[in-house]
């Protein structure tokens, strides 16, 4: 009963914060909310002036609930007042995550514990009237929950002008983030309630790009849980802090770093006056060379064809001062909202991340926008008995889209790919492992194409295997530079284009 009585205020806390900051949870909510519903006092009170502020301008209070507290207070009770005050002087983070509220998962929720609410309402008052010989009030109170309930539902008739209104408010409210540069045009937003696959054979960089989501999701002010069956804390902790350093975590080192360059610059036949170069590349690389690389037409002029060049630097050896400088730096920015959890490989299934995340919520109100798994096809086998491999694997894959659904968060992870297709230059649609099945429960399948040559030079590609909601063709392939060394899977992103192979091959 503690329990859930503790659940019940978090909830209460959380619906009270969405009334404050999210104008699409005010729009999406107002018709189904009751006073008495909420069982706070304080939080009646501030979600009656957030629907009152909400009513008259069409949006939510957010900060301005402070001058409304300022205006109401004295006509407050002092216990009340300090409630609401320690309460407001407690969110004010939230105030600078309101664009990236979890409406619907918060929606769902809210018709829930009010559907809840509203029977233990129901039952109350009915067995007094029944209990007093009023059965008359007891059926009408009856007939009233029966729309109540209707409302609470989650079903919605699409042909309803308030729906047209609430479609045409939210229609981008589930993009989440993309790649900067050509990459991010490749593949465009992420969205919640997506499951997306990122495949490569073994050693092509499938944690590395995982990794570079994690810090696209950290740096639009999302929450991303990040559950690795690959790397333990030491080893996660290190990738975490090569990011951010963008230094090696043992010792110092002389690092070619790739950049991207033109061919017609470094085979000197470019004729364009703003080129930042006037001589040929080098054959033999030294460093005191005079050559620069130019990009002066990327994205201007169809001339410009990708090539790529190594600018030497000396990098020093990362410090703990500077980790704590560069953290501190970084979630002054954008948060601390990033949780990670480390399992032995076949170690944990599919429930005990559920599990995780319902702990995650219950005990910090931590709640992903974002969960990276890595990666679903070596958690352990859950309870229950499955036909073949295949089969736990299937369902496995099932559980994650239902996961992205029900908590309407994007959930990523990585796939292996076949072990022909380790000697091809491109992946294909058939390039997956154990089930095909995957592609079912998938909205997104990324794949990295690398040559072992393209490798040495610091380069992969990506394409877009398959998209459930947006134009696809796997042969648009975009080229990315690496320094994994460093810690840095996407350096810079340019489209691929057929000219680079065919002059590097003459």
């Amino acid at each position: 009963m503690l329990r859930r009585i503790k659940v019940d205020k978090n909830i209460e806390r959380k619906i009270t914060i969405a009334f404050i900051t999210s104008t699409s949870f005010n729009k999406k909510i107002r018709i189904t909310y009751k006073k008495e519903y909420i069982e706070l006092e304080y939080a009646r009170r501030i979600i009656d002036w957030s629907l009152q502020y909400f009513d008259q301008y069409s949006i939510a209070p957010g900060i301005h609930i402070q001058d409304i507290f300022d205006i109401e207070r004295p006509s407050l009770k002092e216990p009340l007042a300090d409630l609401v005050e320690l309460f407001l002087l407690d969110i004010s983070e939230e105030y600078e995550r309101s664009e990236q509220l979890n409406v619907d998962y918060l929606i769902d929720q809210t018709k829930n514990y009010f559907r809840n609410r509203a029977l233990e309402i129901l039952f109350k008052k009915g067995h007094k009237l029944i209990s007093s010989g009023r059965t008359d009030e007891a059926e009408r109170l009856l007939i009233s929950h029966k729309q109540v309930s209707k409302v609470t539902s989650g079903r919605f008739d699409p042909f309803d002008p308030l729906a047209i209104m609430g479609y045409g408010f939210s229609v981008n409210e589930n993009e989440l983030f993309r790649f900067p540069g050509d990459l991010g045009d490749l593949l465009g937003h992420f969205e919640r309630s997506w499951l997306v696959a990122v495949m490569a054979p073994e050693k092509r960089g499938k944690s590395w790009l995982l990794e570079e989501i994690v810090f696209a999701a950290l740096t639009t002010r999302l929450k991303v849980f990040w559950v690795s069956l690959e790397m333990n804390k030491t080893q996660l902790q290190k990738r975490t802090y090569q990011k951010m350093t963008g230094l090696d975590a043992i010792k110092s080192q002389d690092c070619g770093l790739p950049v991207l360059d033109c061919l017609n610059n470094q085979d000197n036949s470019c004729l364009m006056k703003r080129r930042t170069c006037d001589c040929e590349a080098p054959t033999d690389l030294t460093r005191n060379t005079k050559y620069k690389p130019c990009t002066i037409c990327k994205g201007r002029s169809s001339k410009y064809i990708p090539a790529i060049w190594h600018t030497y630097l000396k990098t020093n050896e990362m410090k703990i001062k500077l980790i704590r400088e560069k953290v501190k730096s970084f979630t002054r920015m954008y948060g601390k909202n990033l949780r990670i959890k480390s399992y032995p490989r076949f170690s944990a299934n599919i429930y005990d991340i559920v599990n995780e995340l319902d702990d995650l919520e219950y005990s910090e109100g931590f709640i992903p926008d974002v969960l990276v798994i890595d990666y679903l096809d070596i958690l352990a086998s859950p309870p229950g008995s499955y036909k073949s491999e295949r089969e736990f694997i299937n369902t496995t894959w099932k559980m994650a889209a239902q996961i992205a659904g029900e908590k309407n968060c994007l959930v990523i992870t990585a796939d292996q790919a076949d072990a022909p297709s380790r000697g091809k230059r491109n992946l294909d649609q058939m390039s997956f492992t154990d089930d095909k099945r995957k592609d079912a429960h998938l909205d997104m399948r990324i794949a990295i194409n690398q040559t072992f040559s393209e490798k040495q030079r610091k380069i992969a590609r990506i394409t877009n295997l398959f998209h459930r909601h947006k134009y696809f063709h796997p042969e648009r392939e975009v080229l990315i530079l690496q320094e994994l060394s460093l810690g840095q899977p996407l350096l810079d992103s340019v489209w691929w284009n057929k000219k680079f192979e065919e002059r590097k091959e003459d």
